[in-house]
């Protein structure tokens, strides 16, 4: 985990996990977290819903770490995505994962673009942008991610992004 700031969640009450994309990852259909960053005067508490496609967030508090009243100061640099995607990272649980032993090249194999598919999914899940996640793990251009993503679509059920 990053040391700039911290998660910490609890999954609700008689909520299951839900597993989304090509590798397995779970996701709780309810769960809370508070994200704590160490540079900001502030604390964000989301609760999160997951139906199989993406999280919601159905409700988000803020509150001030020193006690003192929240100002417009301390939230307007906030993201709204940005709390999302760390809080959902903390609570996705990895599917059965596969073992890529070389860097995909132009024609990746079915195992690579299945963890292409796998990492496109999850940033899709946790608010992300998955192209360009794509792209900067695998340190290609835009235009390779886009050919390997349109071969993964042929054999994935996989999001659009909004």
């Amino acid at each position: 985990m990053d040391e700039r700031w911290t998660v910490t969640s609890d999954v609700d009450q008689g909520a299951g996990y839900i597993s989304f994309g090509p590798l397995g990852d779970k996701l709780p259909s309810a769960f809370t977290a508070t994200v704590d960053y160490a540079e900001r005067p502030v604390t964000m508490t989301v609760h999160v819903t997951f139906d199989g496609r993406r999280a919601r967030v159905d409700k988000l508090i803020i509150e001030s770490k020193n006690g003192r009243e929240v100002t417009p100061r301390d939230v307007a640099g906030l993201q709204l995505g940005e709390v999302v995607r760390d809080a959902t990272r903390a609570r996705i649980t990895p599917g059965a994962g596969l073992a890529v032993d070389r860097r995909p090249d132009r024609r990746p194999t079915p195992d690579e673009l299945q963890l292409v598919a796998g990492v496109y999914w999850a940033h899709y899940v946790m608010w992300g942008d998955p192209r360009r996640a794509v792209m900067a793990i695998w340190d290609i251009p835009r235009a390779t991610a886009n050919r390997w993503l349109r071969r993964c679509r042929e054999l994935y059920d996989m999001p659009e992004v909004d």
